[in-house]
């Protein structure tokens, strides 16, 4: 059973209501507090953190690449996660997170492990809300099926060859 760790926001407030889109002025972007967000080395980061995903992508280490996501919160903190413990990394592969959604983070503690040698597990919680405006999935496009196809895209100057007049053959 983990650590009975006391789960607090992102503040001593209550949980925010969720959000779904950025609605920062540009002033206020280059004013955020950008924070990594990590629980297990440092006592002063919260223990959960409610927010809206503004970024996702993957960290490659040495041996496996990792889940990150971009966390907004209603405080103009950007909490930037890693998924390096296995039960944060398999919640967001299980619940995947999209740009847009606003999720809760939660660290709660460790559990011993299950194997003499081995290192504890670090326990977490993932909840993801999902943006209502958002799709709810993405289209497959890699079919032959040519009414599923990518448009092609417009044609920029630097694909223009002056030469000829003619922009290069699929445009």
């Amino acid at each position: 059973m983990p650590s009975k760790e006391t789960l607090s926001p992102s503040t001593d407030n209550e949980v925010p209501t969720p959000f779904f889109t950025d609605t920062r002025t540009l002033a206020e972007k280059l004013e955020v507090d950008r924070r990594d967000w990590i629980p297990t080395k440092n006592a002063d980061d919260p223990k959960t953190i409610f927010g809206l995903i503004l970024e996702r992508g993957s960290y490659v280490g040495k041996n496996d690449t990792h889940p990150t996501a971009r966390v907004l919160t209603d405080e103009n903190i950007e909490w930037g996660v890693i998924a390096f413990h296995g039960w944060l990394h398999s919640a967001f592969d299980r619940k995947d997170p999209r740009v847009g959604d606003f999720v809760a983070i939660a660290y709660q503690g460790t559990k011993p492990a299950k194997k003499a040698g081995d290192s504890d597990a670090y326990i977490y919680a993932l909840e993801v809300e999902r943006n209502p405006e958002a799709p709810l999935f993405e289209p497959d496009t890699s079919s032959d099926d040519p009414s599923r196809a990518e448009p092609n895209p417009i044609p920029d100057e630097s694909s223009y060859d002056p030469a000829t007049a003619e922009f290069p053959e699929g445009f």
